[in-house]
């Protein structure tokens, strides 16, 4: 009995769509080259134009099905799934979530960092849009299907996290100059006499400046590169995980040498807020060109629309 169950549960079930047919004799030989494959048991409808197919060996899989068929001179065509993307912080974050897509059987994918758009192509009955949605989320990033509502959506949010960097900016610059101001005496000959990295504020205030800097305002950093290092099936850095190793090297070495006190040796409280600081500039930057990209993909789609009927 429970080998009967086990042998149930083995069979895999593809309903895949064809085009290609003119008449019934295309579905009898479609038919005829599945139903030679290893463990294929299939039937072709004509009127609906699709193949069910009870896959039930380990010697055929989808994507031979799909040759199968194109070698027989009919083809599967790929569905289209336009998706947006949140979490992504940098190139290596795009190329990770099309490796994991790409991992999927029958799923093709391009990730633009820029629009934070991903747009796949799947083999129904393979692939379906849910499968892909848990993909990325599995990999830390969060994926939505594109349409005009959500669109709106995403130019809200767009705009909110425009907002939200803007003002975190300002707090880490105002916490930041005190710390970047002591850098004057790098250039004031105190380094070249041999009198070191001169401090003109007192260490437990650097502390009290660079901290909020590195926990709050650098949390993002942390975050993003634990989600990198631990995300599904791929090992890799990004540019998070460097911020955060960098400025935390910084920090931690400052912090032991304030709470050791140990005046002979300098701090760099000030590299790691000035490393934060400057980084989450960038950040604002890119956060306002992705509101203005996002804000002019729907003229641009109208535009090629009305050129489309013009020329038709």
């Amino acid at each position: 009995m429970s080998n009967l169950s086990e042998a149930s549960e083995s069979v895999q079930r593809l309903d895949l769509p064809l085009s290609g047919m003119t008449c019934a004799a295309c579905a009898a030989r479609i038919e005829k080259v599945l139903n030679r494959l290893p463990g294929v048991v299939a039937s072709v409808n004509f009127a609906s134009e699709h193949a069910r197919v009870e896959l039930s060996s380990s010697e055929t899989s989808p994507q031979q099905l799909v040759s199968t068929i194109e070698k027989a001179g009919f083809s599967v065509p790929l569905q289209t799934l336009e998706l947006g993307i949140e979490g992504m912080t940098c190139a290596a974050c795009a190329t990770r979530i099309e490796k994991v897509l790409s991992r999927l059987p029958g799923v093709e994918a391009a990730v633009n960092l820029a629009s934070e758009r991903a747009r796949v192509r799947y083999l129904p009955g393979v692939a379906d849009p849910a499968q892909v949605l848990a993909a990325i989320n599995r990999a830390g990033f969060v994926g939505r299907v594109a349409d005009d509502r959500s669109r709106e959506e995403e130019k809200a949010r767009k705009l909110a996290i425009y907002k939200a960097e803007l003002r975190r900016f300002w707090i880490a610059a105002a916490l930041t100059l005190p710390l970047v101001a002591q850098m004057v005496t790098m250039f004031n000959g105190a380094t070249l006499s041999g009198h070191g990295h001169q401090d003109l504020l007192p260490r437990w205030i650097q502390l009290v400046l660079a901290t909020p800097v590195q926990f709050w305002i650098g949390w993002r950093f942390y975050d993003g590169g634990w989600k990198s290092l631990r995300s599904a099936g791929i090992r890799g850095a990004n540019m998070d995980v460097l911020v955060a190793l960098g400025t935390s090297a910084a920090y931690f070495f400052s912090l032991i040498v304030t709470l050791g006190d140990l005046h002979g040796l300098p701090v760099y409280f000030e590299a790691s807020a000035a490393v934060i600081t400057l980084v989450l500039l960038g950040k604002l930057l890119e956060a306002r060109a992705k509101a203005k990209t996002t804000a002019a993909m729907p003229a641009a789609e109208n535009g090629a629309c009305r050129t489309r009927r013009e020329t038709a």
